[in-house]
């Protein structure tokens, strides 16, 4: 039974007048409840991603979550989660521990943030002086949309640079080779476009305002 559909025409044929008041605001509860229920976060696994993180190969995998800062016509800003492998057995936690697939070891436990175009990527991270350091790359590939791929290079020459107070970069090396990241599934939990309302809810919407002027 399509419990808006119901309410739907019940509230069309009847005058809101013959309902009592508890009748009323038990209905707006299992309104309410429907729309609550039809609301999914709506998320998204894309594979064409480099997230900041040295590529894992042992047991187990890594898990990402990703959400999107901003977004511009030059890279989109992503604000990365990664989570070491779940469930493993005491010998592979402690390959897990030794390997750091997070690298919390470097990079502590919080949020990294990185920007990703077509064919650049960027990060800034804390260098052991305190100050920014800077990292600029060319993505290999650029047209690779994943999945992962062992053989999957990724970057390669990367411009690096400290920052210091002043804002001034200093001693910019330019890197050329593997640096051992490759493109990853990452969930997208935040920043992507609101979804249409569903028919569900937009019923749902339209009994409740009822509801509410009639009583």
């Amino acid at each position: 039974m399509n419990l808006s559909l119901s309410l739907e025409q019940f509230l069309s044929y009847l005058p809101p007048t013959m309902l009592p008041l508890s009748f009323l605001i038990f209905i707006a509860h299992l309104v309410q409840a429907e729309t609550s229920q039809s609301v999914v976060a709506q998320t998204e696994v894309v594979s064409s991603l480099i997230p900041p993180y040295a590529t894992y190969n042992g047991p187990g995998s890594a898990t990402y979550y990703a959400s999107i800062v901003r977004s511009t016509v030059y890279n989109i800003e992503y604000a990365i989660t990664c989570l070491p492998p779940s469930n493993l057995g005491p010998e592979e936690v402690s390959i897990v521990s030794h390997q750091d697939p997070c690298q919390t070891k470097l990079f502590g436990t919080g949020s990294q943030t990185f920007r990703q175009a077509k064919s650049r990527w960027e990060v800034t991270r804390t260098a052991a002086s305190g100050n920014p350091v800077a990292t600029d790359c060319q993505i290999a590939d650029p047209y690779n949309q994943g999945p992962f791929n062992m053989d999957d290079t990724a970057l390669n020459g990367c411009y690096i640079a400290e920052i210091t107070d002043d804002d001034v970069y200093n001693e910019e090396q330019y890197v050329d080779g593997d640096f051992g990241m490759r493109r990853q599934a990452v969930t997208i939990t935040g920043g992507l476009p609101e979804p249409a309302p569903t028919p569900n809810q937009s019923i749902s919407t339209l009994a409740v305002i009822c509801v509410i002027t009639e009583s």
